[in-house]
């Protein structure tokens, strides 16, 4: 698989279990004729079915040193003694031949043989441990390594950065044991790329923020305890082995050098100095001065010793870059500080660029869909990441255990990882630790983001969130995602903050007039019995004030012929429906009058003409009219609020309209009425009015402009005219009648409802 030919002799295997997923991990480490070569070899994790899952690590297969060495192990142990003159000391590892490769980072590198041992203080209250590597042909020292873990310093950092804290002195952990000493420990060692490094007698790294030195310390401090954190995960300690961080660089990149395209060898990170330019482009200003920043860059080269295909392409750098936000986030927020966003400090002060430019949140409602759409690779993480932090936040999951999971997962990616293969990754190990009851989680975390399919079914309302009290018919509709259709539907209203009552069963709900504030929300079951309760809906309602307008005929013809039917009805705009009608006809005949009691809480009596028939609702009609007299109509209105409004209207009796002294009245302008009754079904009449006599031309039209009946066509008297339409023969809906009489021209709607 490695291409390596000589494998007795070029590897040595190391097997051993791993507990959290199952299956085996087996260490091959590289021999050169026979003899260890420093920091080389491979992990491979394997399947409890057999299945390469992971492979990292180093090879070197243009290894090519003498292996005969110049100087004894006696003389590598001198080496060691000299070194440590005047102390008494314990060999506590023989020397042992290995092959020490320098220049990692360049393209030539450099192989020697060297001897490595290890070495302790034994004088009482002496504490030191220090592991060798001694040249093998000269005995010169040329790697001593501190052993002694708790050798430690302190320093002056941001705990996150600016915005949050001051700054303040913070231990430093796991410092190599030299004098003077430098920020070089066991995991981590910094550079200056502007002047020399730090360095302290006593251990105490205490730079203004203004120093030079200020951003080693914090590149150094904050790389090390995220460290020290992905390993309380679960992270090996060995597994980036020793990163390199230079300051004051002209761009702000991580590195990681490939061999043959397939495994890291070199892990470096550069932190840009403040206001530098890179390819035209302002760089962050201060970025060593933001822990996210730090981390963030960190954890790319942790990402790429789990896996070295996240650089094959945008959607694999997408990953990369979602593992790094979330992982340098989640650092932060273990900090004390609760923030979702990702250079939130230096992207304030990016020089040349306006606030926010380049920030990142996870906090996001970005979807899959919508790759390719954000920016480039560096946008579309904000999709997986804002699905990573999602299931954080959920207070069903813990969030260490989120961590620990999105750790592993790392380890379990495949040579083509996705977004969704994440998702399937996540809900395994979350089965596989123990945590089954977090596979819902995950699942709603995800589709969040639309990556995968989510089987539970989240339900949602839309529709108006403020209506009139006067406004019927008003509909809310339930959508569903996820789940197994068909789905069922329980909706429910609470009026006033009052009980929840169950109001409907569809997929949508029409609600009644309402006179007050009320809520919403709807409980969806679907085929699995699986349920889902959306968000209360909530719906302001307003009232409009109340008002009636009585149409109909004006005048009635008295005389003879068959009995007729005529109509007037209300218009009532606003108030709380429902409303309450009363109808009165007032009027002084010439027979004497019958006087009838009417309905309604007024106190004045009223007289009706014969046959003239009263009627509580919104129409009143008049059947056979045989008087001569003029009378008063009046509609009295009241709201589902008891609110009371008023409208009246005088008919005229006789002469074909109104009259004076006899003689027939003749309008002064063009009128087309309201038709009546409207809504109606099937016969409708409409009136209109002529100054002079005119051609007039009456049509009806339906919604999308056909004509649908022609009423009048001809040439009529001055006066007033009234016409019907039956209207049996056309389906239900909105018609418009329009006349046009001379130079006048209007038009109305009406309803027909079936």
């Amino acid at each position: 698989m490695f291409g390596i030919e000589n494998v007795e002799t070029d590897v040595e295997v190391t097997k051993t279990n791993y507990s959290k997923i199952g299956g085996t991990r087996l260490q091959f480490t590289q021999k050169y004729k026979g003899i260890p070569v420093l920091y080389s070899g491979y992990l491979v994790a394997v399947d409890n079915d057999g299945a390469i899952y992971y492979v990292s690590g180093d090879y070197f297969p243009d290894v090519n040193v003498e292996t005969k060495p110049n100087i004894s192990s006696e003389q590598a142990v001198n080496a060691v003694r000299n070194d440590l003159t005047g102390k008494q000391i314990k060999i506590i590892e023989d020397p042992s031949l290995h092959i020490y490769i320098s220049d990692r980072d360049k393209e030539t590198m450099t192989y020697k043989l060297v001897y490595k041992t290890q070495a302790e203080l034994t004088e009482r209250n002496e504490v030191g441990a220090w592991e060798y590597i001694i040249d093998a042909q000269t005995s010169n020292i040329i790697i001593k390594n501190s052993l002694v873990l708790d050798i430690n310093g302190t320093g002056n950092v941001y705990k996150t950065n600016p915005i949050y804290h001051n700054t303040s002195s913070e231990t430093m952990f796991r410092l190599n044991d030299v004098t003077p000493r430098k920020l070089d420990g066991s995991n981590i060692i910094v550079y200056n790329d502007k002047a020399s490094e730090a360095s302290s007698q006593n251990g105490v790294f205490d730079y203004d923020p203004s120093d030079t030195h200020f951003d080693e310390v914090m590149a150094y401090y904050h790389s090390d305890e995220f460290e020290a954190w992905l390993i309380g995960l679960g992270m090996e300690g060995d597994r980036v082995s020793k990163a390199t961080i230079y300051t004051h660089n002209l761009h702000t990149y991580y590195y990681v050098q490939m061999y043959a395209n397939t495994l890291p060898v070199s892990r470096t990170i550069y932190l840009a100095d403040s206001g530098t330019v890179y390819n035209g482009f302002p760089e962050w200003r201060d970025p060593a001065k933001e822990s996210n920043v730090i981390t963030h860059e960190y954890m790319h080269i942790v990402s790429y010793t789990y896996n070295t295909h996240l650089l094959d392409n945008d959607i694999t750098k997408a990953m990369c870059e979602a593992y790094s936000d979330y992982f340098a986030v989640a650092y932060k927020n273990c900090q004390d500080v609760s923030s979702d966003v990702i250079g939130e400090y230096v992207t304030q002060y990016a020089p040349g660029f306006s606030y926010p430019y380049y920030l990142r949140t996870l906090d996001n409602p970005y979807i899959y869909s919508q790759i390719g759409q954000l920016g480039d690779y560096h946008d579309d993480s904000q999709i997986l990441s804002g699905a990573f932090w999602d299931l954080r936040r959920d207070n069903d999951v813990s969030s260490t255990v989120i961590d620990q999971i999105a750790l592993e997962s790392l380890n379990n990616l495949d040579s083509s990882p996705t977004f969704l293969e994440t998702r399937a990754i996540f809900i395994t190990i979350a089965s596989t630790m123990g945590y089954p009851q977090y596979i819902d989680d995950i699942e709603d975390a995800f589709w969040n983001h639309r990556i995968g399919d989510n089987p539970n079914p989240v339900a949602t309302i839309s529709g108006p969130t403020s209506i009139y009290a006067d406004e019927y018919n008003k509909t809310w509709t339930a959508s569903v995602y996820g789940g197994t259709p068909p789905y069922s539907y329980q909706w429910q209203r609470s009026n006033n903050g009052g009980s929840w009552q169950n109001v409907g069963t569809f997929s949508y709900y029409v609600s009644p007039c309402q006179t007050s504030n009320f809520k919403l929300k709807v409980i969806v079951t679907d085929n699995a019995s699986r349920e889902d309760t959306s968000d209360d809906f909530s719906v302001n309602v307003s009232i409009h004030s109340l008002s009636v307008t009585l149409f109909g005929p004006d005048t009635l013809d008295p005389e003879g012929g068959d009995p007729e039917t005529v109509f007037w009805g209300a218009s009532v705009d606003g108030g709380a429906i429902d409303y309450t009608y009363a109808w009165y006809a007032v009027g002084i005949p010439k027979n004497p009058p019958q006087k009838i009691a009417r309905s309604g809480p007024y106190t004045e009596e009223i007289f009706i003409t014969n046959n003239l028939k009263v009627y509580q609702g919104d129409i009143v009609q008049v059947i056979d009219i045989d008087n001569t007299y003029d009378f008063e109509l009046k509609i009295y209105i009241t709201d589902a609020l008891n609110n009371i409004e008023q409208d009246s209207k005088t008919i005229y009796v006789g002469n074909g309209g109104p009259s004076k002294g006899g003689k027939k009245i003749i309008p002064k302008d063009y009128v087309l009425e309201q038709n009546y009754p409207n809504p109606f079904n099937p016969v409708t009449t409409i009136q209109f009015a002529l100054p002079k006599s005119s051609p007039v031309k009456l049509v009806v039209y339906d919604i999308i402009g056909r004509e649908v009946a022609v009423l009048v066509n001809g040439s009529l008297p001055a006066g007033y005219h009234s016409v019907q339409w039956d209207a049996r023969n056309v389906p239900s809906g909105m018609y418009i009648y329009r006349i046009t009489a001379g130079s006048f021209t209007q038009a109305k709607r009406m309803i027909v409802i079936k």
